[in-house]
């Protein structure tokens, strides 16, 4: 009887620890391509002197809540958002016919930006229950003035499956949104 006993306290620990505990899944984001079908001929060239991803949370980009807001499903960012946002960037520039250089001497100008913000969340089964916020911020110097420009995007949609993987294609065409307003503003700065 008392291994039973042992047994049944052993097996309620473990339901209980399981049932508490958080699940973690991982983001993979696919190589960017450019959905643009405009022809830009710019003939411009620019400095990427840097890209930062500035986040408070730089390890975890999403979660899905509970009806009450308490976090069940941590999901992290397989690479680096910096990373990823760089090579998302210097393809979109191309496509708009800029060139990204490699020092600042042979740039019309040169860009640093600041990824502030980029996460997402699901809660609840409402409709829009899935809800993320990109904001970046870009500096341009060209010649001796300094341009300050402000990209944000919020999007929300309906996910009837609240699971990590219900973020790759929201965040994804989030992203993909983002990356080409930034390119745009560099783009038209120029």
């Amino acid at each position: 009887m008392k291994k039973f006993t042992v047994f049944l306290l052993a097996a309620a620990v473990t339901f209980t620890l399981n049932a508490c505990s958080q699940v973690s899944s991982v983001l993979v984001l696919n190589p960017y391509t450019s959905m643009s079908t405009e022809k830009f001929n710019a003939n411009k060239t620019v400095f990427v002197a840097s890209i930062n991803d500035k986040r408070q949370n730089q390890s975890i980009v999403a979660s899905v809540k509970d009806s009450n807001g308490d976090v069940n499903e941590y999901v992290t960012l397989q690479g680096d958002l910096d990373k990823w946002f760089t090579d998302a960037l210097k393809a979109e520039l191309k496509v708009r016919g800029v060139a990204v250089v490699e020092n600042e001497i042979d740039a019309d100008a040169k860009a640093d930006i600041d990824i502030a913000k980029a996460n997402a969340d699901i809660q609840g089964y409402d409709k829009d229950n899935m809800k993320g916020e990109c904001e970046i911020f870009i500096t341009i110097k060209k010649g001796d003035t300094t341009y300050t420009k402000r990209v944000a995007q919020s999007q929300s949609e309906f996910a009837a499956i609240r699971t990590g993987g219900a973020f790759t294609p929201f965040f994804e065409n989030m992203l993909r949104d983002v990356v080409q307003k930034t390119a745009e503003q560099i783009a038209n700065t120029l």
